[in-house]
């Protein structure tokens, strides 16, 4: 009896081990989300631009050593329009699920990231940003070209959820 307490106190302490550590590898990944802004004519069809990603590092945002070996990941945006193609409805893109893009150690703290659209395969989605004020804003811009249709630039601000 005394052997099965003890083995079952053993087992319940493994995982609230293993339940601190899962919580600590998540809190070093903080969400940012944000909107256009200074948005051209026919960027966007009435709604907001909206823009998210993740950062992840070593107590991100504000810790001494976030940006030692930080990263971007999971971007998303909704909401964008086709300038030189207004007969295209609006898009969404989602770019890069779980695969991280450096951000700069010296300041101000940048990333760019390039590659194909996992929600509309024909879609090239280019994006680069600049962390300011140790994380707590964001600022960059994104372009998606498909076929001939381009976004331009579109500018955007974020900030952690």
């Amino acid at each position: 009896m005394i052997g099965t307490c003890t083995k079952a106190l053993g087992i319940i302490g493994a995982l609230a081990l293993l339940m601190t550590c899962a919580g600590n590898a998540y809190g070093n990944t903080v969400s940012y989300t944000g909107e256009g802004t200074n948005l051209k004519p026919g960027q966007t069809k009435g709604l907001p631009v909206l823009m998210g990603f993740d950062l992840r590092g070593k107590g991100c945002p504000a810790g001494p050593h976030c940006f030692d070996h930080a990263k971007v990941q999971n971007f998303s945006g909704v909401s964008w329009a086709y300038p030189n193609c207004p007969e295209v409805l609006d898009g969404v893109f989602e770019f890069d699920k779980n695969r991280g893009h450096r951000v700069t150690k010296a300041s101000p703290h940048s990333f760019s990231a390039s590659g194909v659209s996992e929600s509309y395969a024909g879609d090239h989605v280019t994006i680069e940003g600049r962390l300011l004020h140790h994380g707590r804003i964001v600022k960059g811009w994104f372009m998606v070209t498909d076929a001939g249709c381009s976004t331009d630039r579109v500018h955007w601000t974020a900030t952690p959820d």
